[in-house]
């Protein structure tokens, strides 16, 4: 760790080495973190200057001519190596003046051409050097204007175009730079220079998946902005913006911490008067109901028809697609199939490869809740042969692999299914919420395979990815599934407590198949102490409504097979249409004769 803080230097490297009889290792670890130039040999037998760094790194800066000494003390605001042109921005001078830093190594090159860097060492000497100059403020402002000028390319929020920039390689290796550039903007309170840079900044973090540093940097731009009541119209902007981007971190925060930063994010850009940004917000914040459940649906449906109502007001376009396949997730949840299918449909028919990859997601969730393996299908193709790039395809791909692996349980290739979904699970591009959820599908086709021994591995794997889970909605359909592995395991009492926390989840969030899917099994549970026609209804249910999980219809109609249970053609249109309304009618008809499930 000490060579690699000194990068090897090997005078260096002996001048530490020279301090072990006074210091031990971790205190020298500890110095040279802090500055490694007062480092002394305890030697007489060499001369002066390669006794100390100090005095090596002096007798280099006193050759240097002034305008060489200026440029080296400006370099050392870098993070880390940089280009030609950042060089030239941060310290401008001549290039005679570059070429004397090169002659005595001072400046390296790297090997690849027109990039650049200081040594650790060089660069902590001129640092100091900076201070003594006076020289800081000025190179820092220049650097962070830089480097947030790669983030100048204007937008609006959900409409932004960072993650198809064709130097998004290059933001990736400059980074550090970057980041170090916003601190520094936040410092000097350049609110306007942070405000060009600021949604484009916030969407790099975003689709670069960097959860830690956007909740550390975008906090520390709100914290730092003026309080709310001294805000302008663009600082209430910027804030907002920052606010529904920390929303998004739904696998580092609770449902409530969520919810209060959509809810600072509609009031600060209300109080900045841009239709377009809160439009995006107020969908976004329905969605985040939809998809994670980080609410009930009710309120999801207020928020969509304020967007819709937005979107007419100011004429707006850019959303609608999102708007729209937002309203399919809601019929789901509301189980009104044929306006879900009709929506499902001209989503479908509308899609376009500049569509937001989102609505991508959206629709192949909804194909699968309603079971439309046609329909599913021709999204996974339409998904795979996006002209995308490598952000959006991460983004995207996970709903890929949960679809494919979907399709082939329903194939009935349940070996390939179950090898799909292992492999999905430990893709690179995996998204942590999905994982509870993708382990306890997996655990049921294991489970209908007969290898029982590694369902019941997988099973406490799923239910363990629930825990600390915020996606409500996937921890829900994961404990139903799991219950319905015990049950089919014979561990009844198990399996009630799972489906009883599942039918509590599926009712607080009013979403029609979380409540039927696990009611089903707690009716097939308790059959004996029911109606034989209260069972019979629900089984038949179970065997053609969507109102049933997708995964477990195979059980529900083998079952209907097995009681020899039929229904004519207009009974079964009547029992497909099975709504949020009617299953909260069964589960009131369940629930009297014995007692409260949830």
């Amino acid at each position: 760790s000490i060579c690699r803080r000194l990068g090897g230097h090997p005078l260096a490297i002996e001048l530490a080495a020279a301090q072990l009889d006074f210091f031990g290792l971790a205190e020298l670890r500890e110095l040279t973190g802090r500055d490694v130039t007062p480092l002394e040999a305890p030697y007489q037998d060499v001369p002066p200057e390669h006794r100390s760094l100090a005095a090596l790194l002096e007798g280099m800066w006193s050759q240097l001519s002034p305008a060489a000494r200026a440029v080296l003390a400006q370099l050392s605001v870098f993070a880390s190596s940089f280009t030609r042109e950042a060089m030239q921005a941060v310290a401008p001078a001549g290039m005679d003046v570059y070429r004397e830093l090169l002659r005595v190594s001072l400046l390296q090159t790297e090997t690849e051409s027109g990039w650049f860097s200081l040594h650790p060492l060089v660069q902590q000497y001129a640092a100091q050097r900076l201070l003594v100059k006076g020289l800081g403020d000025d190179a820092r402002a220049r650097h962070s204007r830089y480097f947030l000028a790669q983030f100048d390319l204007g937008g609006h929020f959900r409409a932004l175009s960072i993650h198809k920039a064709l130097h998004f390689n290059h933001l990736t290796r400059t980074q550090a730079d970057a980041f170090l550039a916003w601190e520094n903007a936040i410092a000097r309170e350049d609110w306007a220079l942070l405000d060009r840079a600021g949604l484009n900044f916030a969407g790099y973090l975003f689709w670069t998946q960097q959860p830690e540093a956007e909740t550390r940097l975008l906090l520390l731009l709100i914290t730092n902005l003026p309080a709310p009541t001294a805000r302008s119209p663009r600082q209430h902007l910027l804030a907002g913006r920052c606010a529904a981007y920390l929303a998004l971190n739904v696998n580092d925060m609770s449902s409530e911490e969520s919810v209060s930063w959509l809810e600072r994010s509609l009031a600060w850009l209300a109080a900045a008067d841009e239709p377009q940004d809160l439009i995006a917000v107020v969908e976004l914040y329905a969605e985040m109901i939809l998809n994670h459940g980080i609410g009930p649906a009710s309120k999801a449906e207020q928020l969509l028809a304020r967007a819709r109502c937005l979107m007419e007001t100011h004429h707006f376009k850019t959303l609608e697609s999102l708007t729209i396949a937002s309203f399919g997730t809601l019929y789901v949840y509301q189980g009104r199939w044929t306006q879900a299918e009709t929506n499902l449909a001209g989503t479908l028919a509308a899609l376009s490869p500049s569509v937001n990859v989102a609505v991508y997601a959206a629709v192949m969730t909804q194909a699968m809740l309603l079971d439309d393996r046609e329909t599913l299908a021709r999204l996974i193709h339409a998904a795979q042969t996006l002209p995308v790039g490598k952000a959006e395809h991460q983004f995207v791909a996970p709903w890929i692999d949960h679809g494919q692996g979907v399709l082939l349980a329903r194939q009935g290739k349940l070996q390939d299914a179950c090898r799909q979904r292992a492999a999905a699970i430990h893709a690179a591009h995996r998204i942590e919420y999905m994982l509870a959820l993708a382990h306890g599908e997996l655990a049921l086709w294991q489970t209908l395979t007969g290898d029982v021994a590694s369902a019941r591995v997988t099973a406490d794997i799923a239910l363990g990815k629930t825990h600390g889970n915020t996606s409500r909605l996937y921890v829900g359909f994961t404990q139903a599934l799991v219950g319905v592995c015990h049950w089919l395991w014979g561990d009844t009492a198990r399996a009630e407590s799972l489906l009883r926390q599942a039918l509590t989840l599926g009712l607080a969030l009013e979403h029609t198949t979380m409540i039927f899917s696990p009611l089903y099994y707690l009716v097939r549970i308790h059959a004996a102490r029911l109606p034989v026609e209260l069972v019979a209804r629900v089984a038949k249910i179970g065997a053609v409504s969507p109102a049933m999980y997708f995964a477990l219809h195979p059980l529900a109609e083998t079952y209907l097979t097995e009681q020899e249970l039929t229904f004519a053609d207009d009974e079964r249109a009547a029992l497909w249409a099975t709504d949020l309304d009617a299953v909260t009618a069964l589960l009131a008809d369940v629930e009297e004769k014995i007692g409260k499930l949830n």
